[in-house]
């Protein structure tokens, strides 16, 4: 009866463990998720700074794109709450238009201006929505200095360059992509270590080169779109 009874848990001990490590394949839409540290974003929209106030406007018709990319670390997670960390981004925009005379008209010299911004930001990735209900929506604030090189010229001839700082923030709102397919988000989690992809929308300012602290204003409040993952 002993031998009978030992057998049978064997058994259920055996078919519980075979059961278990074919849980995934019996339930795709359970979520996995290995240990999220790092973030990566790709963007691009407009910028419009303020630079030489009214003249500038007046003939530079582009709005970049300011084009920009993004790699986050995250060394803490918030239970119940989402992660904090910091964020380095990297940025380029070009600017063209006509070129002034003395007495301010327009003439056939092209002026173009090139902005490459740096920044350091502290970022709160807020995902207790998708974590704890399941619901794909993450938001991200994003708060800290930025320092942006220029470069402006005339026809062929380099006007000026130099470099300013200030303050950057941005608001931002994420779709994880996990819920279209979530057994391939899972499958792409186990194999590569990517925990999520999302597409986001970021509400952005900056107060780079605000007068009346430089010449060459680069301050502007404006919106990007972009794709990203977690790993």
């Amino acid at each position: 009866m002993k031998s009978i009874c030992l057998g049978a848990l064997i058994f259920f001990v055996a078919a519980g463990a075979h059961a278990q490590s074919w849980e995934p394949e019996l339930n795709p839409n359970k979520k996995f998720e290995s240990a999220e540290r790092f973030g990566l974003e790709l963007k691009g929209g407009s910028y419009n700074p303020a630079v030489g106030g009214s003249v500038w406007d007046n003939n530079i018709s582009d709005s970049g794109p300011l084009l920009g990319l993004e790699f986050d670390v995250y060394p803490m997670r918030i239970p119940y709450f989402g992660l904090l960390g910091l964020g380095f981004g990297l940025g380029y925009a070009n600017f063209a238009g006509s070129s002034l005379n003395p007495a301010g008209v327009a003439i056939s010299e092209k002026t173009s201006l090139n902005v490459v911004p740096l920044s350091v930001m502290a970022v709160l990735r807020v995902d207790v929505l998708w974590r704890e209900l399941n619901v794909p929506f993450v938001f991200v604030g994003k708060l800290g200095g930025e320092l942006a090189f220029w470069d402006m010229n005339t026809g062929n001839n380099n006007v000026a360059n130099g470099y300013s700082g200030g303050f950057r923030w941005a608001l931002q709102a994420d779709l994880y992509l996990d819920f279209l397919e979530p057994s391939s988000a899972r499958s792409l989690d186990e194999e590569w270590g990517i925990n999520h992809t999302f597409l986001f929308f970021e509400l952005f300012g900056t107060t780079t080169g605000k007068k009346p602290n430089s010449n060459v204003d680069l301050s502007d409040t404006s919106w990007a779109i972009g794709l990203g993952a977690t790993f």
